[in-house]
């Protein structure tokens, strides 16, 4: 089973994954990590591997959705996905 991370900037994730339910139902294996304003970059990397860990442990891969190319979520996902094998991100989500 791949198991999903959602980091976008703000509440977006959040609306997304609402989004989701309502038209599917409500999902396992999701997550979402919203970059917050004024918090550090470094907080987001920390939840970002943290997730992915605990994803990985019930699942045979993650697939990240970021929100915007070269934004600090895409880029904090990217530099995640390079140290974990099991590990794509997509970005432009919407």
């Amino acid at each position: 089973m791949i198991n999903f991370i959602i980091v976008t900037h703000g509440k977006m994730a959040e609306g997304i994954v609402d989004a989701v339910n309502l038209i599917v139902g409500h999902q396992t294996g999701v997550e979402i990590i919203p970059l917050e304003e004024h918090q550090a970059i470094e907080d987001l990397e920390e939840k970002i591997e943290v997730t992915i860990r605990g994803l990985l442990k019930n699942s045979t891969g993650v697939l990240i959705f970021a929100d915007l190319f070269g934004a600090s979520p895409f880029n904090m996902a990217a530099k995640a996905a390079v140290k974990f094998k099991s590990v794509e991100v997509v970005t432009g989500v919407n």
